[in-house]
């Protein structure tokens, strides 16, 4: 799991790239096949990183895992649910529930 602390507040282009090569160096491990992403302390972010976000669920899925996005709310949300994303993405509201239904083995909602 990957908490963006109250730092991460707002994700601009100072500081993603820090934020990609700190979320992908997270999932680069053979054995991490799962990814929760969790955004609650986070009330900006453009499409670049949705663009990191892609990229991180790309390597998940090739690894055939899950990922799961958590704690979005305000401008996060919607820029995710007028992208259309919740299709591609599980959002759910807390890491720990994302965490319970990957060890569950419960099937993400079908797309």
């Amino acid at each position: 799991m990957v908490h963006l602390g109250p730092e991460y507040n707002s994700l601009d282009d100072q500081i993603l790239d820090e934020v990609e090569h700190f979320l992908l160096a997270c999932i680069d491990p053979p054995e991490v096949k799962n990814l929760v992403v969790d955004v609650s302390n986070t009330t900006f972010f453009g499409s670049r990183f949705i663009e990191v976000l892609f990229r991180a669920y790309n390597r998940i899925q090739r690894k055939e895992g899950r990922f799961s996005l958590t704690g979005l709310k305000g401008h996060p949300l919607d820029v995710i649910l007028i992208s259309k994303l919740q299709r591609i993405w599980e959002l759910l509201p807390t890491p720990e529930e994302a965490i319970r239904k990957f060890n569950s083995g419960e099937s993400p909602p079908k797309k």
